[in-house]
């Protein structure tokens, strides 16, 4: 097996294994040598400097008190039993308790770790991916919050139409009951927010050429992920073109108010198809309302490796339907699956960087459990076929013995009946497993597609360029 890793600067049709969507490949293969430029451009904002001083509005919620509910109903019909207001408070925030933080997550989190410990392959196992996906925390200074609901705990107490309250923050600023025509505007602190890093990301993107290939120019209005009701300036509804590229960055709301979404939308057209489709995406969104779980990795910051395998485990449990028929999708719960073998050929390669201690006291086992199949689906390619594999979990615990043992507490090593082998039987088993992967590796691939294209086909009887002479014309010809 090629035990050379490292961010590929290009992709070949032979690197793809599992993916048979056509449209994704072309689209792989056309972003794909952009993808280490633009992480280094994610990577090189200044978050630490971000620094907020301005309005900050909160959403304070109450229950109208019974007495005053039926008056107040008949007056406002639409008015249900539960409304809110909204406050307008004001507050210097001083970093670094109101700073920005990022990580990459997703796919792209693979590809980072491939570059930076090269001696495990990650193509080996996975089909390439192209997306960079970006999470955006941020810190919020709960004394704002505390004091908010202190200066009100009396306002809401001396009025007699609300009770049980509570603030909250909202990336869309709604009409209330006290302002029922208020047009929805994004809330200025999230606006301020999103402009930092349009700012920063559109600066260094104007200093490079991202000559796509196959890209062509476009109407944003022909990407119709973004919904109409969203496309309004006061909802922060931003399109600005990428100088020397047909590129576009783009900001917007998603129409269920929840996340705000900043991409790099792109049109390629390949073989007569149009693609139009994003190749980047910083998240931002109320549940990001802390740092989580990251790994610092050199330069960049990606979700930690506890939460890689977790996320990869739970999206195999819940796509693994896709692979009953092999079909245009099968790839993603394949590619979660070798993710999970990447990861842990990674640990057992380089041990210092996954904290098996913290990753025991973080619940590694309870996920490991709830989330584990009884085997995995896998498929070998050969002479350009797919063969089903079914890859009995205890075989990948064994390949990987020393490390389970480590992580799992002694209830759960139970619970999976994993018995005591020798390091030379644990050795055996990683052997074996690692052999499926080697069929699949790239440089094994290219030699099998070149061989399957030589082949003859029993059903037409044509061999590809074979030259035969037709007996009449004494001629030759080319069959294709």
């Amino acid at each position: 097996m090629n035990l050379v890793g490292g961010l590929r600067r290009n992709i070949r049709g032979y690197d793809f294994k599992y993916t048979l969507d056509t449209t994704r490949k072309n689209w792989i293969k056309s972003v794909f040598p952009h993808v280490e430029s633009l992480v280094n451009i994610v990577a090189n904002i200044p978050y630490a400097d971000y620094n907020y001083h301005g309005d900050i509005i909160y959403t304070t919620r109450g229950a109208l008190v019974k007495e005053q509910e039926e008056t107040y109903a008949k007056s406002k019909e639409n008015i249900t039993d539960t409304e809110t207001y909204e406050i307008l408070f004001q507050d210097r925030l001083i970093a670094p308790t109101n700073f920005l933080h990022y990580n990459f997550f997703g796919g792209i989190c693979f590809e980072l770790l491939n570059d930076i410990y090269p001696n495990v392959n990650l193509y080996n196992f996975v089909d390439p991916t192209s997306d960079i996906d970006i999470k955006i925390s941020f810190i919020m200074n709960d004394s704002t919050k505390n004091k908010l609901l202190y200066d009100n705990y009396a306002l809401m107490k001396g009025n007699p139409r609300y009770e049980d309250f509570d603030v909250n923050l909202f990336l869309v600023i709604n009409p209330t009951v006290t302002d029922l025509d208020l047009v929805p505007y994004l809330n200025p602190y999230f606006r301020h927010m999103s402009d930092f890093i349009l700012d920063h990301m559109l600066d260094e993107l104007n200093l490079i050429n991202l000559l796509f290939v196959n890209s062509v120019p476009f109407d944003i209005n022909e990407y119709d992920t973004i919904n109409d009701a969203v496309k309004k300036e006061e909802l922060g509804y931003t399109v600005i073109d990428i100088v020397n590229s047909n590129a576009k960055l783009v900001r917007y709301l998603d129409s269920d108010e929840k996340t705000l979404r900043i991409q790099i939308v792109l049109k390629i057209i390949v073989d007569g198809e149009s693609i139009i489709d994003h190749l980047l995406e910083f998240l931002i969104n109320l549940d990001n309302n802390n740092i989580g779980q990251t790994l610092s990795l050199e330069n960049y910051n990606i979700s930690s490796l506890y939460t890689l395998f977790s996320d990869n485990l739970e999206a195999y449990s819940k796509r693994k339907i896709l692979l009953d028929v092999v079909g245009p999708r099968m790839h993603k719960p394949v590619n979660h699956f070798t993710r999970f073998i990447y990861l842990l050929d990674l640990i057992k390669k380089n041990p210092q960087i996954y904290q098996f201690k913290d990753a025991t006291d973080r619940n590694i086992n309870s996920t490991i459990v709830k989330y584990l199949s009884k085997e995995y689906i896998y498929y070998v390619i050969k002479e350009n076929k797919f063969i089903k594999k079914e890859i009995p979990t205890i075989a990948i615990i064994y390949a990987f013995y020393n490390i389970f043992t480590i992580i799992l507490n002694p209830i759960y090593i139970t619970k999976l009946k994993i018995e005591v082998i020798t390091q030379k039987e644990e050795q055996q088993y990683y052997d074996r497993l690692m052999s499926l992967f080697e069929i699949n590796a790239s440089p094994f691939r290219k030699f099998s597609l070149i061989v399957a294209k030589g082949k003859k086909n029993k059903k037409t009887n044509k061999r590809y360029k074979k030259v035969k002479k037709n007996k009449k014309t004494n001629k030759r010809y080319k069959k294709h």
